[in-house]
């Protein structure tokens, strides 16, 4: 599979293929970041010229695309469904803080059953990577998501 990453602090991105979905975000990280502990692993991207985003401090949200629809019950009630049934219509895009060290498939499975669609880009995940390094900015940006 095919898993999108967004450091929009830098408004860059990482396109990554060949992706098993039983890895880990915490093992892909590994091979795209140094580990802050003993600068182990691949050298900063040179887009980080803070040398910030380190594996084992970095936070990562799913950009989930949730959406619904009114349906009509047995007995007549209307309900409002959060799902992508026939008649769905998009509410909009929401960050989910998602678990590092289960198996990505877990992962993208866990936020379908609460209701958000995972891939809003066609067939493949998007994940928006931020350093704890750099939390000024987590904040600001995903306060003016909601």
């Amino acid at each position: 599979m095919q898993v999108l990453f967004v450091y929009e602090q830098y408004r860059t991105r990482d396109l990554v293929t060949g992706v098993d979905e039983s890895s880990t975000l915490a093992e892909l990280l590994s091979t795209m970041f140094p580990h802050s502990s003993d600068g182990s692993g691949p050298t900063p991207p040179k887009w980080d010229a803070r040398a910030s985003y380190r594996s084992d401090l970095l936070d990562v949200y799913a950009v989930t695309e949730w959406a619904g629809y009114w349906r009509t019950e047995k007995d007549g009630t209307r309900k409002w469904s959060t799902s992508w049934d026939d008649g769905a219509v998009s509410i909009g895009k929401k960050y989910v803080k998602v678990k590092q060290t289960v198996p990505l498939l877990q992962v993208l499975l866990e936020l379908e059953l609460k209701g958000g669609v995972t891939c809003p880009v066609p067939r493949f995940p998007v994940f928006c990577v931020f350093s704890r390094n750099e939390s000024e900015f987590q904040k600001k940006y995903l306060a003016s998501k909601v």
